[in-house]
């Protein structure tokens, strides 16, 4: 009897540490499952803010786009009007074309800002003497001096008149203020030179 006793206390003994071996697997699998549980929680918390941030782009590409086509739109808008602004400046030149007569706009402080074809042809400016002053590249007309005419107007705010004769052609200049003065700033000034 004491060797089936021996026998079933060793076996007894074995399924002891069995059991003991099987609740720590146990509790270690569920310790497993409950990390598992808790990163899967995690990963979904991720994804619902993925999703979140994905929406939110998807709006967001949507108001580009919408901002997108409505600068072509403008865009678009400003190229007819520079169209038409160019053809008018086209016909506004042809017609200064025929009175035989140029014009020279010049800024507050006498800075050349624009001036016409004929000033080109008869008078040699060129497109570098923009924002160039007056006094320094102004047409030699010899019987008036343009930068002085402009200072009597910015002085007075009244438009001055001479006549003249250029290489044997009767000529007139009016200077006169850009715009209405408001009396405290003098506006620029229009030259116009004419053929009589």
């Amino acid at each position: 009897m004491s060797l089936v006793t021996g026998r079933v206390r060793e076996l007894e003994r074995d399924l002891r540490l069995s059991e003991q071996t099987l609740k720590q697997v146990t509790e270690r699998l569920e310790a497993s499952g409950e990390e598992l549980q808790a990163s899967n929680e995690e990963l979904q918390a991720s994804n619902e803010e993925l999703q979140a941030s994905n929406e939110e782009l998807q709006a967001s590409n949507e108001e580009l786009h919408a901002v997108n086509e409505e600068l072509v739109s403008v865009s678009s808008e400003h190229e007819r009007k520079i169209q038409q602004l160019s053809e008018l400046n086209d016909s506004t030149e042809f017609v200064m074309d025929l009175m035989r007569m140029g014009v020279i706009q010049v800024d507050p402080e006498g800075r050349i800002q624009r001036f016409s074809r004929l000033m080109s042809r008869d008078f040699g400016m060129v497109a570098h003497d923009t924002d160039r002053p007056l006094s320094v590249i102004s047409p030699r007309l010899g019987f008036v001096d343009l930068p002085d005419l402009v200072a009597r107007v910015a002085e007075s705010g009244e438009p001055q008149e001479a006549e003249g004769e250029v290489e044997g052609r009767r000529t007139a200049v009016l200077v006169s203020p850009l715009r209405p003065s408001d009396g405290n700033s003098f506006p620029g000034a229009v030259i116009v030179i004419r053929y009589l």
